[in-house]
């Protein structure tokens, strides 16, 4: 029961996300909800980096225009690991 919970919140996250709708289609309340998903920040990155960084702008340009999506994408995956390494502790 607990894998199929667990898939139901991964596909709404990731519809929430933008990953199978584009955000910019939603209404605006779904937009705002979607930045509190893993997709919104992944996706944001990958479109400030290939749509609207130049041929002209270096790789630390194209760095900085990510810089907020990689520190919450980092933290996050950081928080995580921190948390599961905690739960495999106390369980052995």
């Amino acid at each position: 029961q607990q894998s199929t919970i667990s898939t139901i919140v991964v596909l709404l996250l990731s519809a929430l996300g933008g990953s199978m709708v584009p955000t910019f289609m939603m209404p605006q309340y779904l937009q705002d909800m979607a930045t509190f998903t893993f997709n919104w920040w992944a996706i944001d990155a990958f479109q400030q980096v290939l749509w609207y960084t130049s041929t002209d702008e270096g790789t630390w340009s194209a760095i900085a225009r990510v810089d907020i999506a990689l520190a919450v994408l980092g933290t996050t995956s950081l928080l995580g690991l921190i948390f599961s390494y905690a739960i495999f502790r106390t369980r052995t």
